[in-house]
């Protein structure tokens, strides 16, 4: 079956597909590899049963050698199995194909279960459904997740390309929530494996307090803190805390008040002192031979807004900028449609906060490139330092 099953995904032919069926038995829904000029079908576990159709089908060219990277992905996973379906066409199904969903759109996916899915198989499904979406002018849209028993949302930068074709390292650039938790296993893996030397720390000082990252032998640990401990509610006179106290009390029931607080949440982040903190950033990377690891809480809104201006010092487009720091909702909440909650604005991210940083950016500087320059003080030459350092062929 294996043998065959390569041969089958090597022609230009077949496409990877995801697809979904009901009746007034039940519903069904899987994923596979089915050729396109025959009608393809399907599996369902529970029935046993061989369903055919064409309306609910989604179709997508891949290249051979992303066919050949999904392949290796099955075949290593033994929670996705091979299966054989009629007229000697094989499909790819996972063993939970009843219990969840996947609808591809034209740029997105979603991902929805009626039971909670292990980390294992989810980190699989995202996998192959990631591979399906890659361009044929970039390989990556976003980071990679780095595979951590004690974080989750531990990412490398390597391999996003930019706009002028150039790749970003491997191993070199990190993203991550806290290290508070870290193994050290997990310690040892990112020293040994990914030469990280380097550790950012952008919470503020009650958070390192409390929640001290765990740093093992010569790395080195460099505190900065992205927001003034004022604008994160510490060291406040009276009056201050008490009107901060009333806007939270608002922003924790209404949607409204939570999504305004999110947004200056952001601004803050590149007023004067978020933006010494960035340029601060920016040199330390700079400054690093070996691999840096940036992080923050749960490593979505300081790191994402730090993030988005390391890649954009790249000259990496901002659609995948954006993609890159959405990714973080499905690394939390996988699938999930967002809706107007006070949890959704507050727990997930969203490109109307991003983009209010960078609107905050235009508004104080008149540019991006004058941010960098008056606010970051990082100048033109160290900008071209850092494409040199990071950036290959």
């Amino acid at each position: 079956m294996s043998e065959y099953f390569k041969e089958l995904v090597t022609d230009d032919n077949y496409s990877f597909y995801t697809s979904s069926y009901g009746d007034m038995e039940g519903s069904y829904s899987s994923t596979g590899i089915y050729q396109l000029d025959k009608t393809f079908a399907f599996v369902s576990k529970r029935y046993r049963e061989t369903h055919k159709s064409e309306e609910n089908l989604k179709q997508y060219k891949i290249p051979i050698e992303v066919y050949n990277r999904i392949f290796d992905l099955i075949k290593k996973n033994n929670l996705i199995n091979l299966v054989k379906a009629p007229k000697e066409e094989y499909i790819a199904y996972d063993a939970l194909t009843f219990d969840y969903q996947i609808r591809i759109g034209n740029k997105n996916y979603q991902f929805s279960s009626n039971q909670e899915i292990d980390q294992k198989r989810r980190e699989i499904i995202w996998e192959i459904l990631d591979l399906i979406h890659l361009k044929k002018e970039r390989e990556v849209m976003h980071s990679k997740k780095i595979n951590l028993k004690t974080t989750r949302n531990t990412r490398d930068l390597g391999g996003i390309v930019n706009k002028d074709g150039l790749k970003i390292k491997e191993k070199k650039l990190y993203r991550s929530d806290e290290l508070s938790r870290l193994s050290y296993e997990d310690a040892l893996t990112l020293y040994e494996d990914y030469d990280l030397r380097v550790i950012v720390d952008l919470r503020n000082h009650d958070e390192m307090i409390q929640r001290k990252d765990v740093v093992i032998l010569d790395q080195k640990y460099v505190v900065n803190t992205l927001l003034e401990e004022g604008a994160v509610g510490i060291s406040q006179d009276e009056e201050t805390l008490r009107k901060k106290e009333e806007y939270w009390n608002k922003a924790n029931t209404i949607p409204h008040y939570a999504k305004k607080g999110m947004e200056h949440f952001y601004r803050q982040m590149v007023d004067d002192h978020g933006s010494a903190m960035i340029g601060n950033f920016l040199k330390e990377v700079l400054s690093n031979d070996k691999a840096t690891l940036w992080h923050c809480a749960v490593g979505k809104d300081r790191v994402g807004v730090t993030t988005a201006v390391l890649l954009k010092v790249l000259d990496v487009d901002d659609e995948t900028i954006k993609n890159d720091y959405l990714y973080s909702n499905q690394v939390y909440r996988p699938g999930y449609i967002p809706q107007d909650t006070v949890d959704d604005w507050r727990d997930l991210v969203h490109l109307d906060y991003l983009e209010e940083a960078f609107n905050e950016i235009d508004k104080r500087y008149g540019s991006f490139e004058n941010f960098l320059i008056n606010g970051c003080k990082f100048t033109v030459k160290q900008q071209e330092e850092l494409k040199a350092k990071y950036l290959e062929k």
